[in-house]
């Protein structure tokens, strides 16, 4: 805190005493003090009444090695003794030092006129700290206060920290050693559901041949094409009849038996749809078989290449 103390006089008449020397005296209000608490230090002024002003200690370090808790000017202090002006502040100060003793010396200065100002110091003003702790007298009585009777010992919580601490570790090491084989497990998880909804969809539509064969057979190629794409990302439902079967002879992912039943899957689908080619169920129902196989291989397959 930076405590600036400036007094500003103004002269109401200006006299013929500038010869004479301001002066400044400085007394703590007691000569005793307790360690950290309050003390006012009272400070008077006398100075000629042709000065202009007075400026008093205006930084924290004047007042060393206290430290400024406030100020007051003193009401109806100041007063003219002939051809000197009187005038007084309050300072109050605290030290937290435990030396036995502390002394305070200020320095201020007044201005007789532009650039002419003189230099001022007060005396010393001495106080004695208090550090002992007071003596407790055996016969003295003294108040019970079961109001505190609430308060319990402070909880130790070095113990709940290092078993935090263990299970943080654990959870750490858990999650490095598990991860992989976690992975795994929820992806073969996911695959075998994946394949029991598309068992049950490719029934559904096998049922329905009979009556909308033409939706049936669509819908039955896309179901193993997005089944195949999840793994094999080739785009198989965007590429066309021709590409398809292309790709599908090409391929090494399938046996050459499998790839036969879903080119010929394809041109069935090219047969239905556009050349209005009556389906022959005897045909078909080898084909169904045929794809039940496919699918299932494929199943398999990536059950035991999962990682």
């Amino acid at each position: 805190m930076r405590v600036l103390v400036a007094i500003l006089l103004l002269v109401l008449c200006c006299g013929a005493a500038l010869g004479q020397r301001a002066q400044m005296q400085i007394a703590f209000e007691r000569d005793t003090v307790a360690v950290g608490k309050a003390i006012v230090l009272r400070i008077g002024v006398r100075y000629p009444v042709g000065a202009r002003l007075v400026l008093l200690p205006d930084t924290v370090k004047a007042y060393r090695p206290f430290e400024v808790v406030g100020t007051r000017t003193v009401p109806d202090a100041q007063a003219t003794e002939g051809d000197m002006v009187k005038d007084s502040l309050e300072v109050t100060l605290r030290t937290w030092e435990v030396e036995a003793r502390q002394t305070v010396q200020l320095h201020a200065a007044y201005v007789r006129a532009p650039g002419d100002s003189i230099k001022v110091t007060s005396n010393a003003a001495t106080v004695r700290l208090n550090t002992r702790v007071p003596q407790v007298v055996p016969s003295l009585q003294y108040r019970r206060d079961f109001s505190l009777a609430h308060i319990t010992e402070p909880i130790d919580l070095r113990p709940w920290v290092i078993a935090l601490g263990v299970l943080l570790a654990l959870g750490v090491i858990g999650f490095f050693v598990l991860r992989k084989p976690f992975r795994k497990w929820l992806y073969r998880r996911n695959l075998t559901r994946r394949y029991a909804e598309l068992q049950q969809q490719l029934t559904a539509q096998y049922a329905g041949l009979a009556q909308e064969p033409v939706r049936s057979i669509n819908e039955i190629n896309r179901l193993w094409k997005e089944f195949l794409d999840a793994d094999w990302r080739a785009h198989l439902r965007s590429l066309t009849a021709q590409e398809l079967m292309h790709y599908l002879q090409q391929t090494d992912r399938l046996p050459q038996d499998n790839k036969q039943v879903l080119v010929k899957l394809c041109k069935l689908e090219e047969q239905v749809n556009y050349a209005k080619m009556p389906l022959a169920s005897s045909e078909f129902e080898k084909l169904y078989s045929g794809l039940q196989q496919v699918v299932a291989v494929e199943f398999q397959r990536r059950k035991e290449t999962a990682n």
